[in-house]
């Protein structure tokens, strides 16, 4: 069976090494603070310093979404920053595909949550990576789960964490 590779758009590899230099720096300046700590640190480097740490967490998070994809024999691997060596999902155990749209500052753009055999969701795909992006959701041969009604809690939750409990 042919496998299917995703096409990553180009302006996607920019964005990724423009977040990946400011995640750099902000590790720079985080460490830098650290320093700080021993001679004494003043309130406001202390606030700094969380703050730091969460506009880390939310950079890694987001380039965490960047993966190179190949889909073949059942199984799907991905490869991020989060994971170089790959992830691989076992499509066979999959119940199917939660299908949706998130609008950022480039556009609105499709999402895929691969939903398992116990009905909770995990491994994203996001639209605004690939130029292939319908190609890779056909190859996976997995249908849209359907009768699905969102609150607006489970929404948040599945946005932000990429895992609920259908």
């Amino acid at each position: 069976m042919k496998k299917t590779r995703s096409r990553i758009r180009v302006l996607m590899f920019l964005w990724l090494l423009v977040m990946l230099a400011c995640t750099a720096l902000l590790l720079w300046l985080f460490f830098r603070l650290l320093l700080l700590i021993p001679q004494g640190i003043s309130g406001s480097a202390l606030i700094s310093v969380v703050i730091l740490v969460f506009v880390i967490a939310g950079v890694l998070t987001v380039v965490g979404q960047f993966k190179y994809i190949t889909i073949g024999n059942g199984r799907m691997k991905t490869y991020s920053i989060l994971h170089p060596w790959g992830k691989t999902v076992d499509l066979t155990r999959c119940r199917g595909i939660l299908t949706g749209r998130e609008t950022g500052v480039w556009g609105s753009f499709p999402t895929v949550h691969f939903v398992d055999q116990d009905g909770y969701t995990g491994n994203k795909i996001h639209g605004a990576f690939y130029r292939n992006f319908d190609q890779l959701v056909a190859a996976t041969g997995l249908r849209e789960v359907g009768g699905y009604e969102f609150t607006t809690g489970k929404l948040i939750k599945l946005l932000f964490t990429g895992r609920i409990k259908l």
